[in-house]
């Protein structure tokens, strides 16, 4: 144990010292900060990030970063939007920069920004999912099957067709998106919400049923509201 302990520490001090080196180091330095990440190290994460953003003045990494964690465990859109906007001002018309930056836009409401963004970035389930809050369901799920084409892994891909599908009664088919939504999506509690109700509304109440268990339980266990 004390051998792995010396060679854990001996590894992230090669990272530290390593990030003075200008190409090698900078990447370094953002491995390491996300494992932090990985292992909730939200503080640590932050702090490296921030220091490799201001290290190299044309990485645009960092920052873009710095927005997701923002917007996914703080919930801060605002200073998800300060940080998306300073890694699109070193990589102005960034696909990955803008995808996300829309979808801060799109959870504040400002959906006619969160559109631009969107087609500039080539982000098909997120114009989908604004056609489907739109009641456009026909087109939300074209784009949502544009997307799945090109990836079938898409979890989010899947919501947002099983959305448009339920949108438009086709109770059936939205349960087999759902499905594949809830399967791929394993840190989320919302894919069994909706699957139980797409089967309440296909007549299939034992399922539903089982759904719903399975849906409270991936909630509590992940922290998430149940509703």
């Amino acid at each position: 144990m004390k051998t792995r302990a010396v060679i854990a520490m001996l590894v992230l001090t090669w990272g530290i010292v390593a990030w003075g080196q200008p190409d090698q180091g900078q990447a370094d330095k953002k491995a390491l900060a996300r494992r932090y990440y990985v292992e909730g190290q939200g503080k640590l994460f932050e702090k490296l990030m921030r220091e490799a953003h201001a290290f190299d003045a044309k990485d645009w990494e960092p920052a873009y970063f710095l927005g997701r964690f923002e917007f996914a465990e703080r919930r801060n859109k605002k200073e998800a939007l300060l940080w998306f906007g300073r890694a699109l001002e070193r990589a102005p018309g960034n696909a990955r920069v803008l995808g996300a930056r829309g979808a801060v836009l799109e959870a504040e409401g400002r959906f006619d920004e969160a559109r631009v963004d969107f087609e500039a970035a080539g982000e098909w389930v997120g114009l989908a999912r604004l056609e489907n809050a739109a009641g456009n369901f026909e087109k939300g799920e074209a784009l949502a099957r544009r997307r799945l084409a090109a990836e079938a892994g898409d979890g989010a891909g899947w919501l947002a067709l099983g959305d448009a599908l339920g949108g438009q009664e086709k109770w059936a088919e939205a349960v087999e998106a759902y499905v594949k939504a809830a399967g791929i999506l394993e840190f989320e509690a919302e894919p069994l919400f909706k699957l139980a109700r797409a089967l309440k509304r296909a007549g299939k109440l034992d399922e539903a049923a089982v759904a719903e268990k399975r849906w409270r339980e991936r909630a509590a266990l992940l922290g998430q509201p149940v509703r």
